[in-house]
């Protein structure tokens, strides 16, 4: 840069950078075809008096304020999480996008260090039944939008982790067993909670879910018999219609289904907001709620149950049975909204029983 500073109106220079620059404070906006106008300050007399031997130099500092989204999800490059695509699409025009992936730590080793916390415990297990000849199972309970929420989660999980040579070999070794011996137990006092209104939730099939969980050798200590919220058609009334439903007490998780896929979020606020900022009145949406409701009601006014589900699964279950322990839920009827409340809660689970007695009978 030459001493000879440029004398105008400003009393600075212009630099130019290259981008984008409709999100850019005002100083910084385009100008001439896609150029930025950075101003800068001429320095005083006194200022390059003191350039230490080099002839005019002078640093000039400035910011630029750039937007970017930040998404947390699971199965980014799944056909069926959109999110991936919907941030890359955010911009179309402009220079390409980049885009950085990061993985948690943490949620990376936790599959580790819960596949090792339940060996101890499976040994445990083991060693009870060895003194008392009693068998107990220890069995977790997939939950939506959660680390194991889909039948196939937990098959690859036990796969992997519990059922895979090197779990037994650790509970062998924890047993003073055999490796056999060993890979039977593991089978047998580790299994899951099969809660039919989460699979629902997830937009599962109950055929499907039973074929899985039976070709991996997962055992079902317990079935629950619960039905979720069932939406069919969203759109922005949907909001005010499920309100009451968001009490601030459980937490109730929302699987979207619509031509892109499936899309998960962790609180029926979090769908309402997401509902605010697009247009969800096109009837292209399904939305099935984790919150507990009366399995015998199937049509709830405004709203559908996932019923169907425990139809289908309790008469295959009829068929052949996949559990020795059938559970209904009732913890969320307190804090369902009011005109729903219609009955005492002892009548209300006398006519679930009822109920799943008629499927199991008739």
């Amino acid at each position: 840069m030459p001493p000879d500073w440029p004398d105008d109106s400003a009393g600075g220079l212009s630099a130019e950078c290259r981008g984008s620059g409709n999100d850019l404070a005002p100083e910084f906006r385009a100008k001439d075809g896609g150029a930025l106008a950075a101003p800068m300050r001429a320095p005083s007399d006194a200022q390059l008096g003191q350039r230490s031997g080099r002839e005019g130099v002078y640093i000039q500092r400035f910011t630029l304020d750039f937007d970017y989204p930040v998404g947390f999800t699971r199965d980014l490059f799944a056909p069926s999480n959109p999110l991936f695509a919907e941030i890359l699409a955010r911009k179309e025009s402009g220079p390409p996008h980049r885009c950085v992936v990061l993985i948690d730590d943490g949620l990376a080793e936790v599959a580790v260090r819960l596949a090792a916390r339940m060996l101890r415990h499976a040994a445990y297990l083991v060693d009870f039944e060895w003194r008392t000849a009693r068998v107990i199972a220890l069995a977790i309970e997939p939950e939506p939008s959660c680390f194991l929420g889909t039948t196939d989660e937990v098959v690859a999980f036990f796969n992997e982790h519990l059922f895979a040579r090197a779990a037994a070999m650790s509970l062998a070794g924890l047993t003073r067993s055999s490796t056999a011996d060993a890979e039977s137990a593991l089978r047998r006092h580790l299994g899951i909670c099969l809660d039919l209104c989460h699979a629902a939730v997830e937009f599962e099939e109950p055929a499907e879910v039973f074929e899985k969980l039976r070709g991996a050798g997962i055992g079902v200590p317990k079935l629950q018999i619960s039905a979720g919220l069932r939406i069919p058609h969203v759109n922005h009334g949907t909001i005010a219609l499920l309100r009451p439903f968001d009490d601030g007490v459980y937490m109730h998780q929302v699987i979207q289904r619509s031509a892109k896929g499936l899309r998960r979020y962790v609180d029926l606020d979090r769908a309402f907001a997401a509902l605010y900022r697009t247009d969800g009145a096109d009837g292209g949406l399904e939305w099935r709620v984790h919150f507990h409701v009366f399995v015998f009601l199937d049509d709830l006014g405004s709203f559908a149950s996932t019923q169907s589900f425990v139809r289908e699964a309790l008469a295959l279950h009829r068929q052949k049975p996949i559990s020795d322990h059938l559970e209904t839920e009732t913890y969320t009827w307190e804090v369902l909204p009011e005109q729903y409340q219609t009955s005492s809660l002892v009548a209300a689970i006398v006519r679930e029983l009822q109920w799943v007695r008629q499927q199991l009978t008739t």
